[in-house]
């Protein structure tokens, strides 16, 4: 430490760092100096932290940093490129498994659970990764009451899988249930947006024009019957679902097989594919949007052809 930047340099202090470290770098943090280092012998980052540069506080554990994170500086960048930087929603289930226990993980889930609605579903197209303002928070708050829940575009079951990740990832017992309560009211909404028949509408409770058709479209019943399968098969990622609901998990997914097997549009007395949405009360192929017309449907198809192929001891049908 020197005065100032012509002065001469003082006496060194002792070495305050654990050995084995190196590519230090310091940084000014709510009135304190915090000292990054890597600690290369143990593949982690290591933190240490002064109000006076002269008693130090090993602060490691409490350090979160991307896996792998090597040499690294500290600087100042805007909102705007911070959140350019940050994780998308599109990327936040293509993590490595250690990542979902880290500061950035759970910072998004708490995201994921300030847009859960009331009803327990999410809508769609929201990128619930972005770094929220207290003012965001509020408006976004606001609209817990909204009636826009679906399972279109990878909605609610993305969700629920997201949360399941980084309940199993972390250690605050606090936290943990928070996100189990979350997942849990995602579950009880796909389990009561079920149709009696075995069919999902796209949205609920939200029942009007096609948004009430069995949806096929986007794989969105799909998405829906593989996250109850897991939950139904006790797959460890899961197995904090009690038994009652891990039940109806498992009548909820052969009452949706049935549908799919019903709703399969014969042509010339063959079985072949199904369109994107099917009527949810005679069944039969059905249009949504004015552009979307009743069609033998390629991908929705392969979808459910691919689920079929996942049933273990398959009848003849």
């Amino acid at each position: 430490v020197r005065a100032g930047p012509a002065a001469p340099h003082g006496p060194p202090s002792p070495p305050f760092p654990p050995g084995w470290v190196e590519a230090p770098t310091a940084a000014r943090v709510n009135n304190e100096w915090v000292v990054y280092f890597d600690m290369y012998r143990d593949k982690r980052y290591g933190a240490v932290k002064s109000a006076d540069l002269k008693n130090w506080e090993t602060v490691t554990d409490k350090l979160s940093m991307p896996a792998g994170a090597r040499h690294g500086t500290v600087f100042k960048v805007s909102d705007e490129v911070l959140t350019r930087l940050l994780v998308d929603w599109k990327d936040c289930l293509n993590q490595k498994p250690e990542w979902y226990a880290g500061d950035e993980a759970i910072r998004v889930a708490d995201n994921v659970l300030l847009y859960q609605r009331e009803s327990g579903g999410w809508p769609k197209n929201i990128d619930m990764a972005v770094v929220l303002s207290a003012q965001a928070k509020a408006e976004i708050a606001k609209q817990k009451g909204a009636d826009d829940s679906l399972i279109d575009n990878g909605a609610t079951y993305t969700q629920m899988d997201y949360l399941a990740r980084v309940f199993n990832a972390t250690r605050d017992p606090i936290r943990k249930e928070g996100f189990k309560e979350g997942f849990i009211k995602g579950l009880d909404y796909l389990l009561k947006a079920q149709y009696e028949n075995g069919g999902w509408p796209q949205y609920y409770p939200r029942l009007k024009g096609y948004y009430k058709h069995i949806t096929f479209n986007d794989d969105a019943m799909v998405g829906v019957m593989e996250l109850l399968r897991k939950v139904a098969r006790k797959d460890r990622a899961y197995s904090f679902v009690d038994e009652a609901r891990r039940a109806r998990s498992e009548t909820a997914v052969a009452k949706g097989i049935e549908i799919i097997l019903k709703t399969q549009i014969v042509v010339n007395g063959k079985l072949t594919v199904w369109c994107a949405q099917h009527d949810e009360v005679t069944l039969a192929p059905a249009p949504a949007r004015s552009y979307e017309h009743v069609s033998l449907s390629g991908s929705e198809s392969v979808g459910l052809v691919r689920f079929l192929m996942g049933i273990d001891h398959p009848d003849q049908r």
